[in-house]
């Protein structure tokens, strides 16, 4: 596995995509030994390999609690196309929006 890591890292793939390709290779492992297709001490080993460091800054805007849920409660509730437009801001904080950079 750690050589599996280093042929990634050689790769020069980004470290969010080598954490992904490994997650995918430690549930796959602790499913076959679950499973009994592997010994469960080798899919521990497995397991315990760590990722790939991820560093970096936060940039943009970001959003306070209170401004997104200002942010969400502006459409009006009382119309249905107000209370697709709260559900839809919902969903995009939810999943991570950062800012609005123009709003209609």
């Amino acid at each position: 596995m750690n050589a599996y890591r280093a042929s990634l890292e050689a790769r020069r793939l980004s470290h969010s995509t080598i954490n992904q390709r490994l997650s995918a290779i430690r549930k796959l492992a602790m499913e076959a030994a679950d499973n009994g297709f592997m010994p469960s001490e080798l899919a521990t080993a497995i397991s315990r390999v760590r990722g790939a460091k991820q560093s970096g800054i936060r940039s943009g805007q970001w959003l306070t609690r209170e401004q997104a849920e200002k942010l969400i409660s502006a459409p009006d509730a009382a119309t249905m196309k107000g209370k697709r437009d709260r559900a839809l801001l919902a969903v995009l904080v939810g999943c991570g929006l950062r800012r609005i950079l123009a709003l209609r």
